[in-house]
């Protein structure tokens, strides 16, 4: 039997009248630290009296893998974002950590789940499902491009892999969500588009003074996914997230020389040369 984890910091504030109950999450993946500073950030702001709530409830959660944090590694066992909902046997690490944090996704009426990428390129907001809130919701989160076609990725080719996430579950219980991968881990820029999401989602939903134009969103379907087998599966080269390619490049090479060639004309979404093996090594998609 595995031994009790630590919960993690869990701060909540409230406005001066009833309204609706937001939930930020940070540091899912314990090396994507962006989340951590702008939320922190926030709950700075909140104590001092810098923002005020209008209404409504605020819960924060700077850290949500606590272990994989200090360790600046992604996850301790598993990925978290991939095993996100109760488990009755919870079998590892991550799964103890799912099964504190989605009574808290229940309790809530919106969530906005904040990432960083391994990969340098391009930020990105998940519409996974793009219904009228939750599309509203993306377009006022300062980030340009979106990337759809996740849930039907894993249904139909996730090789293995179950993506039982916090978008997913928040889409269960009908709640209005988004995920923002606000840039590469370890760039500084990237806690400056968090701590804008964060306001810009305090100020659509009116817990605060202020207004947030909404933009169109680029949409980017996503359409193959690459695991890594082998610790001497190689990138072609060193790809950004998002780059474009011709059908017919060569965009990896596996350890027994075989060639991965791009069978479409399209961009490559996520790249990560330091992927464990068994894991998302890239994806593909097009841009609609």
């Amino acid at each position: 039997m595995r031994k009790s984890i630590n919960k993690p910091e869990v701060k909540v504030f409230y406005g001066k009248r009833k309204g609706p109950a937001l939930l930020i999450f940070g540091a899912i993946h314990g090396d994507e630290v962006c989340g951590v500073f702008a939320i922190k950030k926030l709950i700075k702001n909140i104590e001092s009296g810098k923002i005020v709530l209008n209404m409504g409830s605020i819960t924060l959660v700077p850290v949500c893998n606590e272990l994989a944090y200090k360790k600046k590694t992604r996850f301790v066992e598993e990925n978290l974002n991939r095993v996100f909902k109760i488990w009755r046997r919870p079998d590892s690490y991550e799964k103890q950590i799912a099964n504190g944090l989605v009574p808290l996704v229940k309790s809530c009426d919106i969530i906005l789940d904040i990432h960083s990428m391994e990969a340098n390129g391009i930020p990105l907001i998940f519409v996974d499902f793009p219904t009228k809130s939750n599309v509203s919701f993306s377009r006022i989160l300062g980030v340009k491009y979106c990337v759809e076609g996740w849930p039907e990725l894993y249904q139909n080719d996730g090789q293995g892999i179950a993506s039982y996430d916090t978008m997913g579950y928040a889409d269960g219980l009908s709640k209005t969500s988004s995920v923002i991968e606000c840039g590469q881990n370890k760039d500084p820029n990237s806690i400056k588009i968090a701590y804008q999401a964060i306001l810009n989602t305090l100020r659509h939903f009116d817990f605060i003074d202020g207004t947030v134009e909404s933009k169109p969103l680029t949409y980017i379907v996503v359409k193959n996914l690459f695991l890594i087998t082998n610790k001497k599966d190689v990138l072609s080269r060193k790809w950004n997230n998002f780059d474009g390619f011709k059908k017919g490049d060569v965009l990896a090479v596996r350890a027994n020389g075989e060639k991965i060639i791009a069978a479409f004309n399209g961009v490559i979404i996520f790249p990560n040369p330091k992927a464990k093996i068994g894991t998302e090594w890239f994806y593909l998609g097009t841009v609609k």
